[in-house]
């Protein structure tokens, strides 16, 4: 298995840069509650430097939909009926993705201790890639907790 190492003498491939690590579409500039971020226009994955993740969380400007609301608390139950079991089926699922920012392998982690969403971080530059709704189930947990 060849390990990518990011370096100036390695750089991301330019055909790769800046598209989404699932469906690679490229990812346009947009801003969620005034953060900016990238989004995938054909999956609605979002690209969100580490940096601004509590800024999202603690603004309340985007209401949800009754779906997107019940998403998030079936969610959480079923999380707290079986947290491993919800944890390894994510990280089964998921299937390798490089970082659109760095080209580093992302790796699916939960979002925080406290808030335990599997998301898929990168560790070479504190991105973190919300898969479509996974950002807005996070901020529907953290504003109804």
């Amino acid at each position: 298995m060849k390990k990518f190492v990011f370096d100036k003498s390695n750089p991301l491939d330019s055909s790769k840069q800046n598209r989404c690590p699932r469906c690679h579409v490229i990812l346009r500039e947009d801003y969620y509650e005034g953060t900016p971020i990238k989004i995938c226009p054909q999956c609605s994955g979002k690209l969100v430097d580490s940096s601004f993740k509590w800024r999202i969380l603690s603004r309340r400007e985007v209401t949800f939909s009754e779906n997107l609301i019940k998403k998030a608390y079936d969610f959480k139950e079923q999380f707290l009926s079986n947290p491993v079991y919800i944890q390894k089926i994510r990280q089964q699922k998921s299937k390798k993705i490089t970082c659109p920012h760095c080209g580093s392998r992302m790796l699916p982690r939960p979002f925080s201790y406290q808030y335990v969403i599997p998301v898929d971080k990168c560790f070479y530059c504190y991105k973190i890639w919300f898969d479509a709704d996974e950002l807005e189930i996070l901020q529907i947990l953290t504003e109804k907790s």
